[in-house]
């Protein structure tokens, strides 16, 4: 007797956890062979314009603006260039600090912008910083006078030219040693 309840047991015990074992397999949808899928062609990803440019006297940079606000050429001697050897470019701009990060009006302008004047016909004519120590300058910001956030300083920098008819070229770069990201020509007559 003791044999046949083991035994009893036991089928009802297997029957039980092939019960909650399982569930039956679903049912598969019929597949559509008639039904051709068309390869997908990529489409074209358009590339946001970059937000760093250089056109129509902005430059436009992550964590700051500068507008050239004005230009002139001031002849060896005259206000403005009273003790340099050379007529210099000057250029009036205003730098807008938009981050936390130091910034003067000085780095502002020397890591991104580069003067060239082409009238060599060998080299490339890069045009050196020109010395601006007049008085006319002191009601601008300093070299070295650091920009708050959101804040906005009117500064000047100039080159020395080379002659009075080839005009100046500014390439602006999007960094000390970054790519181009665009060029404005200045007439110097």
């Amino acid at each position: 007797m003791r044999k046949f309840l083991i035994v009893i047991l036991s089928i009802m015990l297997a029957l039980s956890f092939t019960a909650c074992g399982g569930d039956e397999p679903a049912e598969e949808e019929p597949v559509d062979d008639t039904a051709i899928e068309e390869p997908v062609e990529d489409e074209p990803i358009d590339e946001p314009e970059s937000e760093e440019f250089f056109k129509d006297n902005v430059l436009q940079l992550e964590n700051y603006k500068l507008e050239i606000t004005d230009f002139k050429i001031v002849k060896a001697g005259e206000k403005g260039n009273k003790y340099g050897d050379e007529p210099a470019i000057v250029f009036y701009y205003t730098v807008t600090n938009f981050s936390d990060e130091s910034l003067d009006a000085s780095t502002a302008w020397m890591f991104v912008f580069e003067a060239i004047q082409d009238n060599d016909p060998n080299m490339v004519n890069k045009l050196d910083m020109a010395i601006l120590l007049d008085d006319e300058y002191n009601d601008f910001a300093g070299p070295l006078d650091k920009i708050k956030i959101d804040g906005s300083v009117d500064a000047v920098h100039g080159y020395t030219l080379t002659d009075l008819k080839t005009p100046v070229t500014l390439i602006a770069t999007s960094g000390l040693l970054g790519d181009e990201i665009g060029q404005q020509e200045f007439p110097v007559n």
